[in-house]
Formats: C-alpha cells, sequence, structure tokens
C-alpha cells in the first residue's frame, strides 16, 4: 500500500485508491476531488505554475497541489 509521509508533521497519509489504475491526471484529480477530507487542517489550491527557487532562478519546478494551512502560516507545494 502507498503512503506519503509529511516529513514537517511527522504524519503519514495512507493511499485513497491503487495508483495503477489511473493515470496522472485522473490521480490529481481523484486527490483534489477528495483533498479536504484527505488534508482537513488546510486550503487545498491546484497548481500548475513553474515555481523558480529564490537562491537559483535556474532551479524550478511545477507543483501540482498547493496546500494552505486554515491559519494561512504553513504552505505545502506537493
Amino acid at each position: 500500500m502507498a503512503q506519503l509521509l509529511v516529513t514537517i508533521e511527522d504524519v503519514w497519509y495512507q493511499a485513497i485508491a491503487s495508483i495503477r489504475n489511473y493515470s496522472e491526471p485522473d490521480f490529481e484529480g481523484k486527490i483534489f476531488k477528495y483533498s479536504s477530507e484527505i488534508f482537513k487542517e488546510f486550503f487545498t489550491v491546484p497548481l500548475k505554475y513553474d515555481i523558480t527557487n529564490k537562491l537559483d532562478r535556474t532551479e524550478k519546478c511545477k507543483p501540482d497541489l498547493l496546500l494552505i494551512s486554515k491559519d494561512f502560516k504553513r504552505w505545502i507545494f506537493i
């Protein structure tokens, strides 16, 4: 069974479905659909924009999801 560890919170999340039955867009859609149940302490925002490292402008990534804590103090890019 797949698991996701959020290291800053030391919390494990269990898989909601077998990923071999989904393509990446399907899987992302399923995660976003159930995100309020999976990440109860966070607002979830789909994200498909390039993020640039502040210290190294050549390093870029494209996160799929942004989690914002309900008190707006923690932001997690996935």
